[in-house]
């Protein structure tokens, strides 16, 4: 049997394994609940949605974002504004994170080179993009 073990209180897929019926409790842990699927799912494309009259295995939405520009001058001036972000998201910019509380981020840069930029916002599949910093 394959089982999708979940978080209780969000949806977040845990872990998708395959055993005997009898070692499913010895595999849920606290605040972990599961559902019984045909294949594995894994976080990165899946949640469980919780919100439904039965939890049901949903594909996540995509972050569909705006910005003005993939280039600015880096010059600590210059900006690019991100706009059309989820509530609370955080966004992380060469391995340093911010959150973002008001659906706008606005970037500048002071040193020339490529910013990878993730978005990521539960249950939503992380966005990854490139801004670059040019003289």
């Amino acid at each position: 049997m394959i089982i999708t073990i979940y978080e209780k209180n969000t949806g977040k897929i845990k872990r998708s394994i395959t055993l005997p019926e009898f070692m499913i409790n010895v595999q849920i842990q606290e605040n972990e609940t599961y559902i019984e699927t045909d294949i594995h799912y894994f976080n990165k494309n899946h949640y469980i949605n919780i919100f439904s009259e039965i939890p049901v295995l949903t594909i996540k939405p995509e972050i569909k974002i705006e910005f003005d520009k993939e280039q600015i001058i880096a010059n600590d001036i210059d900006m690019t504004t991100i706009k059309n972000l989820p509530n609370d998201c955080i966004i992380m910019i060469n391995d340093i994170s911010y959150n973002v509380i008001d659906n706008i981020f606005q970037l500048t840069v002071s040193l020339p080179g490529i910013y990878n930029i993730k978005i990521i916002k539960f249950p939503y599949i992380t966005k990854e993009v490139q801004i670059e910093g040019i003289l």
